[in-house]
Order: C-alpha cells, then structure tokens, then sequence
C-alpha cells in the first residue's frame, strides 16, 4: 500500500511538471548544439524572428506539442478557401487554372510557385532539400540552379498518394502583392521588365513623338492602368500580376498547408520543423533570416542595377537608379528610412562591389524591426494613394477573386480612404525622375500633390 502511494506521488509530480512545462512554452531538450522550435503558446509574426536546424534528431516524439495547434490554424486557412471557392463558382465568366508544381522527388513535397511570395525561396529551399546533402544552404542556389521537377494537375486524385504526400502553397495580400511587382520588377532597375512591359505602358500612356525601347519610369498608377485595361478587354497579365488564383488553383488542388507571407517567419519554422522530424537527412541552417534574406536580395538588386547602366539616358543621373536601389530595400524592411543614401557627389567611379558591401554594412547594423515592418505598409499607404480612386474600384474588381479565395479584405480602408490629404515626410519611390520640387496643392483643389517633378507626382486624391 506504501508502495502504491510512492508510485503515485512520483506520477503525479512527472505529470505536473510536464503541465507546467507546456503552460510555459519551455523549449524542450533536444540533442542539439542550437534549435529553437515552434511554440503554440508563442505568438510572433515578425520575420526577425530566426531559427536554426542543423543535423537534429530528438530526444522525445514531440510531434503532438509541435504540430497540434499550428494545425489548426491551416485548418482554419483551408476552410476560408473552401468557402471562398464556393463563391468563386457563382462568379460568371471565372476561368480555370491549373496547378503548376514543383516537386522534391526525394521527400515527395509539393509546392506549386506564385510570383512575388516567397517562391524563389521555396524553390531553393526544395532544391537543398532535393541534392542529398550537396548543398546546405537555399542562398548558394541561382534560380537556375534550381533543379525540381515541374507536374501540372488538375486535381488531387491525379497523383498517387497525394495525401500522404507533403503539399504546400504561399499566398499574400493582394494588394501588397501587386505593389511588391510594380517595386521589384518596372521602379527597380530591370532591363528585361523595362523592354517588355515598361516600353509597352510608356508608348501607349503618354503622348511621345518617338517609340521608346526601355521604361524605365513607369508610375505605380501607369501600371495598375494597364492592368485593369487589359484585364478589362480580356488580354494576358505578366505573371508577377497575374492573379495567385490563376498560378495555383486550390479549389482543385487541395493543399495540406497554406502559409501566408505575411507570418512567413512562424510559418517556415512550422515547416521545416514538421520535415525536419519526418525525413531524418533534412539539414538546414538560418542565423538570421530576415538578415540573411536582405543580403541575398542587395546582390540580386545590385547586379541588375549596373546591368542597366549603359541603355539609362545621358540626361537621366544614374545615381537616381542607385537611388532605387537604396529606396527599394528601404521598402522592404531592410534598411532604416531615416540612413540616408549614402552617396552625394559623383558616383561614376563607385563599383558594384564597392556599392554592395556598404548595403551590407548597413543592413548588418542592429535596427528598429518593428519600424522596419512599419516602413512597408508606409510605402504601400504611399503607392496606392497615388491611383485615382476609379482606378481604384476598377482594380477591386480584377483582384476581388484572390481577396474571396484567400481570405483578405478587398477593400482595405488603409488604401482606398480618401477623405484626408496623405502626410508624408519620407518619398519611397524617389529617384523616378531627374527633378523633384515639393509644392502643397494642385491648382483645381480635387488632390493634394506632395512632390512633383516634371513628369511624376506623388497625389493623394481626395473624394
């Protein structure tokens, strides 16, 4: 009988304390140098938030504690799409889209790509996962060195063991999507976007006597124009604006996880995490994401700036493109609004290398995250306060499928409010013209102009 009471005060204590570790979010011991596991008790959505996995295997089936209440929350996400394809069917004229796969034959993992979510990460990450431990690290991979194998399926049955099989997509807000377009592929320097669609907007927008080559200062409001007009008279969109609905069809496709960009940190870690204890050779490594991401980024950005420098007009500084370049990571969340561009004087002797390394520095130093993060919905507020609000309801209406599908509001106030003139003591998309001028108000009192220039202004239109 003593015995018994032993036994039962021993259990009793175990199990205590297991309850008081899960209450807490203790990290659990793992037979690790450094790894940092998803808590549930833990909420943090700020992509500063890093991890590292490196050749881990635990030391307890910890599978339910890791796994059970991130699940719900892509329970959650699949039933919005659920239902949001429930109201897509009732949409007349809704075309059907495919799902365009990639897959890691090795771990059979599929993930089907949509531009300007993360998918060059993905595709890397995948890639890594895919080499049999040739390669550690996603940021060592060129887009061409991505080597997985591309499917297209119309729905689920069409492939085996489709769910035991991983499958996973990236959405975004759209809006902030069709931004991140406009930013990353017509304001930065990208002579391959600014022959194919810049010179397309410019020649058909504004009234030249001359047929240019390159755009190379496109408006954010000249795009979306050109968006809702072609979409409007039922042409083909750029896939870095097409609609996410048209790259992955998930009321046809039915996808085990569906992370959003905007909690992509938490998402990731979820991931690579669940892999990382179902396929024992997964071996990967982050000292700091976001750090990590924006140096991989300046390269990218650095080098497709100087390969523009020779089609750029005399007339047109090329600082103003090195500008972009500054301004664009500033957008991003890389850089501080408030580390000026570091370059006053002549800069036609300044190298790639020389301009890439003091990014480097800058982006190393210690900053305000949380005003980091703050700095893209700024410039966001920013951009779209330049479209005239038609346009505005004019571009609702194309995005209005991926907002019902995904769950996202397709009228955010943030963007179409117009009833107060837009305060502004920072221009995020500078460098656009050769001239800029602040001035209050424009001459018929119908929108607040901030900054102009010769050709470009930056206008909040008021109601």
């Amino acid at each position: 009988m003593e015995c018994n009471k032993r036994n039962f005060v021993v259990v009793s204590i175990i199990l205590a304390s297991v309850i008081l570790m899960y209450e807490k979010g203790s990290k659990l011991s793992f037979q690790a140098s450094s790894t940092t596991l998803y808590n549930p008790n833990k909420t943090n959505l700020s992509s500063s938030n890093f991890f590292t996995i490196q050749n881990v295997q635990p030391s307890l089936d910890m599978s339910s504690y890791i796994l059970t209440d991130r699940d719900l929350q892509y329970k959650k996400r699949s039933q919005v799409v659920r239902h949001g394809c429930e109201k897509l069917r009732k949409m007349r004229n809704r075309k059907s889209s495919v799902s365009n796969l990639l897959v890691d034959t090795e771990h059979n993992i599929y993930y089907c790509p949509i531009t300007k979510v993360s998918s060059t990460f993905w595709k890397r990450i995948l890639t890594v996962f895919s080499s049999k431990g040739r390669l550690k690290s996603p940021y060592d991979i060129t887009l061409r060195g991505v080597k997985l194998k591309q499917t297209k399926i119309w729905r689920k049955n069409q492939i085996q063991d489709w769910e035991e099989n991983e499958s996973f997509i990236f959405v975004r807000e759209p809006y902030a999507r069709l931004f991140s377009g406009y930013e990353n592929k017509i304001y930065h320097p990208n002579k391959l976007f600014w022959r194919k669609i810049g010179a397309k907007i410019v020649n058909k927008y504004r009234n030249l006597t001359k047929k240019v080559e390159f755009g190379y200062d496109v408006t954010f409001p000249e795009l979306v124009r050109e968006i809702v007009d072609t979409h409007e008279k039922g042409g083909s969109i750029n896939g870095h604006f097409a609609l996410m609905s048209e790259h992955c069809n998930p009321c046809q496709t039915d996808f085990k996880y569906i992370g959003h960009l905007e909690t992509i940190a938490d998402d990731s870690e979820y991931l690579l995490t669940r892999w990382r204890h179902k396929f024992n050779d997964v071996t990967l490594k982050f000292n700091d994401l976001h750090k990590e991401a924006g140096y991989d980024t300046a390269r990218g950005h650095v080098r497709d700036l100087f390969a523009t420098h020779s089609i750029i007009p005399e007339t047109f500084p090329f600082r103003n493109m090195m500008l972009r370049t500054w301004r664009d990571l500033q957008m991003r969340g890389y850089i501080s609004k408030y580390t000026e561009f570091p370059y006053t004087g002549d800069i036609n002797n300044v190298t790639s290398e020389e301009f890439m390394q003091q990014i480097k520095d800058t982006i190393s130093k210690a900053q305000n995250r949380t005003a980091l993060k703050l700095q893209r919905h700024e410039a966001l507020v920013q951009a779209y306060s330049q479209v005239p609000i038609k346009d505005m309801e004019r571009l609702r209406q194309y995005l209005l499928p991926d907002c019902l599908l995904f769950g996202y509001d397709d009228r955010p106030a943030a963007l179409f409010s117009r009833s107060k003139p837009l305060n502004v003591d920072f221009l995020y998309l500078d460098g656009l013209t050769s001239d800029t001028k602040k001035i209050t108000k424009n001459n018929n009192n119908k929108f607040s102009c901030l900054i102009t220039s010769e050709s470009y202004c930056l206008c909040h239109y008021l109601e």
